[in-house]
């Protein structure tokens, strides 16, 4: 995982991991099927992991300021030059499968690129009093909204423009109401 992440998806080669981790690129290719299962389970586990530090940051939210909180934390994370390669190849692989004509009804994983963070963030909705089809529809427009930022944030060409693409995120964040307003 971490030699794909740091070194990237476009220009990967599949006998430079191999001798990285002291493997064969043929035993590679035997237990994940092709590079493309190889890449999807590489950032599977890296989707997993982000999510799972931010369910438990939702997890302790009490109030709609707390949860804008969150939000922009996870952003600022999601679009750290840390996470950059990881973002870009995330991005890649979800476009290719679209490209293979693959839809979220009928491919785990790209049902599972949204479900597994369209889920923290409505649940977390739904906990601060928030109807289910509201809650449903905020956390899209963020998940969606954000994701759409951090491809801005990816082709930015300063820390200036990058700032102001946070800056952004924020204003997307303040669009959730305030509890009296919902």
């Amino acid at each position: 995982m971490n030699y794909c992440i740091q070194n990237g998806f476009a220009n990967f080669s599949l006998r430079g991991l191999a001798n990285e981790i002291g493997t064969s690129h043929r035993m590679l290719i035997y237990h994940f099927g092709s590079v493309d299962g190889l890449f999807r389970s590489i950032l599977e586990e890296f989707r997993l992991h982000q999510v799972a530090r931010f369910v438990r940051e939702f997890d302790a939210v009490e109030s709609v300021p707390e949860f804008k909180a969150a939000l922009i934390s996870l952003w600022r994370h999601l679009a750290s030059d840390e996470n950059r390669n990881f973002m870009i190849s995330y991005l890649e692989i979800q476009i290719a499968a679209i490209r293979r004509g693959e839809n979220r009804r009928g491919s785990t994983y790209l049902a599972a690129t949204l479900e597994v963070w369209l889920d923290p963030i409505f649940k977390t909705f739904v906990r601060l009093g928030f109807s289910a089809n509201d809650g449903r529809r905020l956390a899209r427009l963020i998940l969606s909204g954000g994701r759409g930022l951090i491809l801005d944030a990816l082709g930015a060409g300063d820390r200036a423009e990058r700032r102001e693409i946070l800056q952004t995120f924020a204003k997307l964040a303040d669009l959730v109401p305030p509890p009296s307003q919902r």
